[in-house]
Order: structure tokens, then sequence, then C-alpha cells
């Protein structure tokens, strides 16, 4: 049982529920938490994957100071990803996989957000706004949409045909 073998069937897992206990964003999180994972496996412990015993609280520091310099990530996305790593070791330790908890003393703080919001005469200026190229225009009209609905764009993006005539 290694690290990115055990993640990959979840996501697999994952991937066969999803709509159901899965959002598509959710499991694109896990894919990207595997791809940096991938990254910096081998060159922490020079062997292309690792057992969950072989997982430190070293190794833990070293990933988030990987988020945060070589892959550029800020602090909330970074949580996002280190909270997906640690469902993994959770699971493994209730396994009896592993031992200890890599994640002991890791603290997972996000950093308060202070969304600006567009006014009413800057939406309007977006919704006049010509543009020659259909793609462009659009995004423009499912941004509006989305702006005055308060829809997110996770939700926004999986809205079709069939669920917008109900």
């Amino acid at each position: 049982r290694t690290l990115l073998g055990i993640m990959r069937e979840g996501i697999k897992e994952m991937e066969i529920l999803e709509g159901i206990d899965y959002s598509p964003v959710t499991i694109n999180r896990y894919k990207n938490v595997v791809k940096k994972l991938q990254r910096l496996i081998p060159s922490y412990y020079g062997k292309e994957d690792i057992t969950f015993h072989e997982l430190t609280p070293e190794f833990i520091r070293a990933f988030d100071i990987y988020l945060k310099t070589e892959a550029g990530l800020c602090r909330n996305t970074i949580v996002r990803y280190m909270k997906c790593f640690k469902r993994i070791t959770n699971m493994a330790l209730a396994k009896e996989w592993m031992r200890k908890d890599p994640f002991y003393g890791y603290k997972m703080a996000q950093d308060e957000t202070d969304p600006v919001f567009l006014t009413y005469p800057e939406l309007k200026s977006i919704m006049e706004k010509e543009f020659t190229i259909p793609r462009l225009a659009l995004v423009r009209d499912i941004f509006v949409f989305a702006a005055f609905t308060g829809l997110a764009f996770a939700d926004v993006s999986t809205l079709t045909k069939d669920n917008l005539v109900q």
C-alpha cells in the first residue's frame, strides 16, 4: 500500500460517485494534491512513491513549504490541499497502515478573506460590453448570470439544459 497508489484508487472511487457524494471541484482538488506529491516525493525520498509508514511530520512541513514556494499557492489553497492529504492519512491510521499521525502539530488555519463586490455600474458596464468573439460573449453572459443568481462558478459549471428547464 503506497501513498500515491491509494490516493489514485480513492480518486477513482470518487469519480464513480461524482455528482452524488463528490463534486467535480473536490475530485479535481484531490488530483492536484496527487500531482504535487508526485513532484515532491522523488526529490525528498529518492523514489517514485512511499508507504504510509514513511510519512513523517518533516515531510508534511516540506510539502507545505513546497506548496508555498515551488507551487506558489496561497495559504487557503494550501490548507484545502492539506485537508485532502490529511483525510487520506486519517484513513490509513484507521486501517492501521501507519502508527503515527504525520500531521501531529501541523496547524491548518485559513486566512480570512474580504471579498470585494462589483457595484451596479461596474456590473452594468460588463453587461453592455460587446465582444466580437462569441466565446467571450458567452463567458460574459455566464458571469452576469452568476452575479445575479448568486451561484458560484462551481455550481454554474454543472448546469445543463435539462436542469435549467426544471
